[in-house]
Order: structure tokens, then C-alpha cells, then sequence
């Protein structure tokens, strides 16, 4: 039995993964502009709820400085912090981490929209923007952090991360959606001249709520530039793919 945890910008989910079952599935919601010990309070009582699993899994937002720590990322005050070593000491399990956008590609390209698919892009669209890329059931990691999908510039030196916080209200809710696939559109034409994949899978909140307000330009941006067969638009209809993909590590 594993434990997994997807360590989100706006919450937490924990849960124990046989195979695609998950057994006993917890959310707890962050306040917003949590700290960095308010985060870690949360994710230690999350923790000490589940008993009989072997070994933690854990999606984090990255990217990272080296192998289980956190490097700069931008949407949680985690910058720097040694999460496996943190998670390790206190609970003397091993500890595997890795970013939470190449768990969701990773769930699903196994289990989810990308199965039957050789090569498989995961974007994950809510507090921030994230991706994953898995080839053969297999994440390509580059040197670490391949496939940061939020940092790539697209218009005028700003990447779709900075331009996609643009276009959130305070509330979080999203000022025009044909924008927002406008920006995505770019991205998965760029992606798909880098990667050519079968099908590009997008997860997260926004993903799950709006896909079908962004998908329109997406494909006329594909239509309008690729240069290639282009791939296959899916919206992830997994639950808790990002955990069932760290259980996969």
C-alpha cells in the first residue's frame, strides 16, 4: 500500500493507492496565503490519519533545485524546502517526490484519457499551469524538470504562467476564456512540434470547469500553425490522477 499526497496552491489530497483503487480519500482545503508552516502543520496531520501503507508518494508543484527539494516555485511559499527529507525523518518511510503535473501526466497516460496512447502530454490548469510529458508509459524528465508548461514564453518575453495570472480576477475566476486559449493554443502548437504526441490530456480545476470555453481556439491555433498531424484535445475525467500517477514513481 502506498500513501500518496498531491500538494496543491489551494489544497491538499491524500489517499491510499492499490493499484487504480483508492482507498480512503482526504481533501483539506488551504487558507489562502498559507504559510510555509501552515502548510506543513496541515500536511503532518493529513499524514498521521492513514496507518498500514509502506512508502509516501508526493506531487508537488516545481520546479526542483535537486532530487526531493523544492526549488522556485512560484504559487507556494515551499521555495528551497527538502520535502523527502522533511517527510522522511518524521516518518521513517521512503519517500519519493516529483512535480504534480508529471504525476497527473503520468496517472494518465496509465490509467486514464492517454491509455492505449504512446506518447502522452498532461496540462494541468488551476492555481497555476504545469505539464508533464510520458513516452511509453514512462516520464520524460529531461535533467529534472522537463516540461515546465507555465514557464514557456509565448508573447512578448512573458510566459503563459505570468499571462495566464493576467487573466484571473481576485476571485480566481477567469476574465476571457478565449484568451486563455489563445495562450494554451500557442503552447500545444510549440509542444507539438517539440514532442509530436498522440494526445495532449489537460487536468486541474479550470480544466475539469471550462474546458469546453477554451478548447475552440485551441484548435484553430493548431489548425492555423501545426505543421503536423495534430494531436488529440482530451479533458481528464480521472479522479485523483495526480495521486494515482505518484503511486506509479
Amino acid at each position: 500500500m502506498i500513501l500518496a499526497i498531491d500538494i496543491g496552491g489551494s489544497h491538499i489530497e491524500l489517499g491510499l493507492v492499490q493499484g487504480k483503487k483508492i482507498r480512503s480519500p482526504l481533501h483539506i482545503s488551504l487558507a489562502p496565503g498559507a504559510s510555509r508552516k501552515q502548510i506543513l502543520t496541515v500536511l503532518m496531520q493529513g499524514i498521521q490519519r492513514f496507518h498500514g501503507y509502506h512508502r509516501i508518494a508526493v506531487a508537488v508543484p516545481g520546479p526542483f533545485k535537486s532530487p526531493g527539494i523544492i526549488g522556485n516555485t512560484p504559487n507556494m511559499p515551499l521555495r528551497n524546502f527538502p520535502i523527502a527529507q522533511f517527510l522522511r525523518q518524521r516518518f521513517h518511510k521512503r519517500v519519493v517526490v516529483e512535480n504534480d503535473a508529471k504525476c497527473f501526466a503520468l496517472g494518465e497516460a496509465v490509467y486514464g484519457k492517454g491509455k492505449g496512447y504512446r506518447i502522452v502530454l498532461g496540462i494541468t490548469i488551476g492555481t497555476g499551469i504545469g505539464g508533464g510529458l510520458v513516452i511509453n508509459k514512462q516520464l520524460y524528465r529531461g535533467r529534472g524538470n522537463a516540461v515546465e508548461a507555465g514557464h514557456m514564453l509565448i508573447s512578448q518575453g512573458k510566459d503563459i504562467e505570468t499571462l495566464y495570472r493576467g487573466l484571473k480576477r481576485r476571485d480566481g475566476s477567469i476574465r476571457d476564456f478565449r484568451v486563455l486559449g489563445r495562450y494554451l493554443g500557442a503552447a500545444a502548437v510549440n509542444y507539438t512540434h517539440l514532442y509530436d504526441p498522440d494526445v495532449i490530456v489537460f487536468g486541474g480545476k479550470v480544466s475539469s470547469l471550462y474546458f469546453q470555453r477554451f478548447l475552440p481556439e485551441m484548435r484553430a491555433a493548431l489548425a492555423r500553425h501545426a505543421l503536423v498531424i495534430p494531436p488529440r484535445l482530451r479533458k481528464s475525467q480521472l479522479p485523483h490522477a495526480a495521486l494515482l500517477g505518484a503511486a506509479l514513481l
